[in-house]
């Protein structure tokens, strides 16, 4: 493989595609991204799914999905009539191709369910509680059973992402727009333990999987948990403001045991995340504190 590979992202729009994106030029690499809605520099996926020439990229990175959980929950049609033929449609035009580039999906940890007293180990049974996790899942067997050279990447909580403080999906995120502004946190449940990978570290994870060629399923997350509570007094910390806590019931399909073991990403690949919890709150309150601030000419 080059120096710096060529490697096109779906899914544009999205949060973590923008991530990805920013980490990847900035290190050198050929990056192209498209979006079902076109504009903004972005390629329409349309014509790419529609075309008949090589694709030319040595990775595609499928970051395209229509929900984030709590949406997959209200809307479950949507993975049927949207996401999965979305998938079918990929895969066919990649069998088209002479050489097909690797093709990385973006799943997510949370189709193992919660783990089971241990961090969860890619070969455990999955056992999805909800919509997106199921869905992910479907997505996983038409990769698996399509034949195609790919890696399917089961993800723990990415954070410091582009954010507002009106998202949905991201407690990191939430606690830190809640700290900062005021106002009361709305804590769904009474406990978690999750794993939280900041942004930067998954993008370099990615690039050791595309780099490696690595192939089948891989865990990609921090390796290192961390309960909610210790969550919650680490943005208090790094905020210096106090936070108002409003309990709520949880919802069934959250898996609160969220825990990955990243042994067979390290030993394939070496890689290793870089940024502790503590030092991603501290960042993420620094970013939210920056976008009220003037910005430079």
């Amino acid at each position: 493989m080059d120096k710096h590979p060529h490697v096109l992202l779906t899914g544009g729009r999205g949060r973590v595609a923008s991530a990805i994106r920013k980490e990847l030029a900035g290190g050198g690499w050929g990056v192209d991204v498209c979006s079902r809605t076109v504009g903004e520099g972005l390629l329409d996926l349309e014509n790419i799914l529609t075309g008949s020439d090589s694709m030319g990229q040595d990775a595609i990175v499928h970051c395209a999905w229509s929900t984030v959980p709590a949406v997959a929950q209200e809307f479950p049609e949507r993975t049927e009539s949207i996401d999965l033929p979305l998938m079918e449609r990929l895969i066919q035009r990649l069998k088209a191709d002479a050489e097909p580039p690797l093709l990385v999906f973006m799943s997510t940890g949370a189709v193992y369910g919660p783990a089971p007293g241990r961090a969860s180990l890619e070969t455990d049974e999955p056992g999805p509680l909800g919509e997106y996790a199921r869905g992910k899942l479907a997505a996983e067997a038409l990769l698996q059973a399509s034949g195609l050279p790919h890696c399917i990447l089961r993800v723990s909580n990415i954070y410091s992402l582009p954010s507002t403080k009106h998202d949905r999906q991201g407690v990191i995120s939430r606690l830190v727009w809640t700290a900062i502004e005021g106002g009361a946190f709305q804590q769904w449940g009474e406990h978690s333990i999750k794993d939280y990978l900041h942004s930067t570290d998954f993008a370099r994870a990615l690039m050791s999987v595309i780099r490696h060629r690595l192939t089948g399923v891989v865990n990609v997350a921090s390796g290192e948990a961390t309960e909610l509570a210790d969550l919650i007094e680490m943005v208090k910390h790094a905020a210096l403001k106090p936070l108002t806590i409003e309990p709520r019931p949880g919802a069934a399909w959250d898996v609160t045991d969220n825990r990955l073991d990243i042994t067979l990403l390290q030993s394939k690949t070496g890689w290793k995340p870089g940024i502790t919890i503590e030092e991603g709150v501290r960042a993420e309150v620094a970013r939210v504190l920056n976008l009220g601030q003037p910005q430079p000419e």
